[in-house]
């Protein structure tokens, strides 16, 4: 049998090959290196590997130093050194981003009332043909703007009419009044009056009024309303003689109105002023109007009102009664 020859080189390489994976595997496992705690005599302290050691000395590896000979004759103390055991692998979770903070809302502005607007205009023509021929012409308008606690009133009538050759009215006046509720329970409010205006058939050229005063709401719903009044008003009259009349007048009055059904509706005012220093002269204003809808802005009006003087002009009665219908339009 003929062995082959394997070249020399080959066979040292070889070996030296397989002497180095050995020596791998073994170191790879051998056991973890022995550390040592060294207490010397002079008091210092080293820990390291022990990489060998005989009767003399001891060879030691530590951190800054590959190889330190130490004589045994000046070690004190020698402690194994607790092998740290790695401590298990903490898997951090990611922190969940948090939900934005909300942010406060601004805090909601307050709220304002919207003010309300109200309309309504009354036309009324009242003819007659007969052996005296008569006509009288009206128009009433009023218009009102209410706010939150505040409301505004104002009112203008006026007519014209005659009965043959005789003017039986010749007329125009208007008011204006704010009124104002006070307190939580809104009962009590003040209101400031202004009017002006003509009566030439009571010989009035000029005349005007204004004051201030308080009042009470007694009743206050949807389909009834009651208030009471109560002020002072300055009043001036010039009459068509040229003289005049200014004094300050105590104002007394109400001012009624209610809802019969979705059709039918009552309005009613009535005032007394009696002069400041003689309660004997007097004027009385009363009003009343009844209102029937037609269609959803258009009604029939029936009114009434009475105006009494205990002193007019000279030659001037002091009862006048005027009865007024016609259509009104609101809006």
């Amino acid at each position: 049998m003929i062995c082959p020859v394997v070249p020399t080189r080959f066979a040292l390489a070889l070996i030296t090959s397989a002497f180095v994976t050995i020596s791998a595997l073994a170191q790879t496992n051998s056991a973890p290196a022995k550390l040592e705690i060294i207490q010397l005599k002079n008091g210092d302290r080293l820990t390291g590997e022990i990489l060998r050691e005989d009767d003399t000395n001891l060879a030691l590896k530590t951190r800054w130093n590959a190889e330190l000979l130490l004589p045994k004759t000046e070690i004190e103390k020698r402690e194994p050194q607790a092998q740290a055991v790695p401590a298990p692998e903490v898997v951090v979770a990611e922190p969940k981003p948090s939900p934005p903070a909300e942010m406060p809302l601004p805090a909601a502005a307050p709220v304002k009332p919207k003010g309300v607007w109200k309309g309504k205009i009354q036309l009324g023509a009242d003819l007659r043909e007969s052996t005296v021929s008569s006509y009288l012409y009206s128009a009433n308008a009023r218009v009102s703007y209410a706010r939150g606690e505040w409301k505004t009133a104002a009112d203008y009538r006026y007519s014209y009419g005659k009965s043959g050759q005789v003017r039986s009215a010749d007329r125009m006046d208007g008011t204006l009044k704010s009124d104002l509720n006070l307190g939580e329970e809104r009962e009590w409010f003040v209101y400031v009056l202004g009017g002006a205006g003509y009566d030439l058939v009571r010989k009035i050229d000029y005349q005007f009024e204004m004051g201030p005063g308080f009042g009470r709401h007694l009743i206050a719903s949807k389909d009834m309303a009651l208030n009471a009044e109560a002020g002072l008003s300055y009043q001036q009259q010039n009459f068509s003689n040229g003289t005049k009349r200014d004094e300050m007048r105590f104002r007394i009055g109400e001012d009624y109105f209610w809802q019969i059904n979705s059709k039918l509706k009552l309005e009613q005012q009535a005032e007394i002023q009696p002069a400041f220093d003689d309660v004997v002269d007097y004027r009385i204003r009363f009003e009343t109007t009844l209102s029937y809808v037609l269609f959803s802005n258009i009604s029939w009006n029936f009114s009434l009102i009475d105006q009494y003087d205990s002193k007019p002009a000279n030659g001037v009665s002091n009862n006048d009664l005027q009865v007024r219908s016609g259509l009104g339009f609101s809006f």
